[in-house]
């Protein structure tokens, strides 16, 4: 028996139904292609079990799934109860061994829904031959697997599903060509479970002390990444409120050359702080002759711009529609959840070496739209392989592309964002 762990529900049943097919209680299937028409079918049925059955390879398989994070790192409160008082917590707390629970909220009923799922997921590890692991294929989605495993106490081998695209062709070959056994991504892991501990270590102690030393503030939230970044604004800030005003004077001038082409010119000394020296300097060059010493030619060769990383596509997407970044990552997951564009959280403007047979295949599919048939139809497909194909500046996870599913009718965000992506391409 095999058991596949997606992230969410929603991977959970794309996954079931592009390895096969989802088998509804009331003898119906459900292919790929009709997920949408069956949603609310599919779903009810995932509430109710909390996993689809499917076949895999010849095998009985179940795909399941967490919420996100359905365990997490225990609270200082969790090693003694004590602690729940700060002032009796030592600082910094530091515990031997990092533990951990099952997450918790104070919503009693998704506490419950958490402990039940996290229950069916245990379970069906305990029957596994083979456990595969299909969350996000990045540092965050190997510490949501592992805690899990760790938590359920579970021993059964692990294999590595790696899809970056939600159509039923990105999830087939990662769970055919680009599977891999888990122990390839324990470096990942690790890497994972040592930003979580990072988080833990800086954000309970100091939040802890700096609340205690200032008693009048009510909690002071302190981050490892959010007090830095806080104070880069509080600087920021500062240094505009604090700047002073200052007049300067600057001269310019137009000259004509012999053949009658004019052009414009500063003076070399841009800003003038004294007026009376740039009165001077005026008043000996108004009127006379320039005489050109130096001519320099260059020419300038400009790359084509790169793809899209997150940040990248959060930096255009305010400034050419005044998308927060928050706004743009919500826009662009639901791209990815939809099966148009591939794993937006990554921070590389690159794609690895072997994919230029699917950067050919989505532009034969744009080039069937016909807003984009006339910049790919009839024109050479001459890539530039050291400017975008490069496995060293590829992580986790290449820069963001359509994956050739064209959309139909989608909200004008998502047509913004989505358009940006296929022209980046072409």
């Amino acid at each position: 028996m095999v058991t596949i762990l997606a992230e969410k529900p929603d991977v959970g049943n794309k996954i079931a139904a592009a390895l096969d097919k989802i088998y509804l209680s009331n003898g119906e299937t459900v292919e790929f292609s009709k997920l949408k028409a069956n949603e609310k079918a599919v779903k009810s049925q995932q509430n109710r079990d909390g996993y689809l059955k499917i076949n895999y390879k010849g095998h009985e398989c179940y795909v399941t799934w967490g919420y996100g994070h359905l365990c997490t790192l225990k609270q200082a409160y969790d090693y003694d109860p004590s602690y729940k008082l700060w002032s009796k917590l030592p600082m910094p707390f530091v515990p031997n061994n990092y533990e951990i629970k099952l997450r918790t909220s104070s919503n009693s009923s998704w506490d419950s829904k958490v402990e039940r799922q996290f229950n069916i997921v245990k379970g069906l590890f305990e029957k596994s031959d083979l456990i595969i692991n299909a969350t996000d294929f990045d540092r965050e989605g190997e510490v949501i697997f592992a805690y899990i495993y760790e938590l359920a106490n579970c021993n059964k081998p692990v294999k590595r599903a790696c899809f970056t695209s939600q159509t039923k062709e990105g999830i087939i070959e990662g769970f055919t060509k680009n599977i891999k056994l888990g122990d390839d991504m324990k470096l990942t892991e690790q890497a994972g479970r040592m930003r979580s501990i990072a988080d833990w270590v800086v954000g309970a102690n100091l939040t802890a002390a700096m609340s205690l030393k200032n008693p009048g503030a009510g909690v002071m939230s302190v981050g490892r990444v959010q007090t830095p970044t806080l104070a880069m604004l509080v600087n920021r800030e500062l240094a505009i409120m604090n700047f002073v005003k200052a007049p300067y004077w600057a001269i310019e001038a137009e000259f004509t050359t012999a053949s009658g082409e004019s052009f414009k010119a500063k003076h070399q000394k841009e800003k003038i702080t004294e007026k009376p020296e740039a009165e001077a300097l005026f008043e000996r060059i108004n009127g006379h002759k320039g005489v050109v010493s130096d001519v320099k030619k260059k020419k300038v060769k400009k790359e084509p711009p790169l793809l899209y990383s997150l940040s990248a596509l959060q930096m255009d997407a305010n400034s050419k529609f005044g998308y927060t970044l928050d706004q743009t990552l919500d826009i662009v997951q639901k791209l990815y959840d939809d099966g148009f564009t591939t794993y937006p959280r990554t921070n590389s403007q690159y794609l690895t070496e072997d994919m230029e047979p699917v950067v050919n295949r989505v532009l034969d599919s744009l080039s069937r739209v016909p807003i984009y048939s006339d910049l790919i139809v009839g024109r050479e497909r001459k890539f530039n392989k050291k400017h975008y194909f490069d496995n060293k500046k590829v992580e986790s996870h290449f820069a963001i592309i359509p994956t050739g599913n064209i959309p139909k009718g989608l909200p004008l965000e998502q047509k913004r964002i989505f358009d940006i992506f296929c022209r980046s391409v072409i």
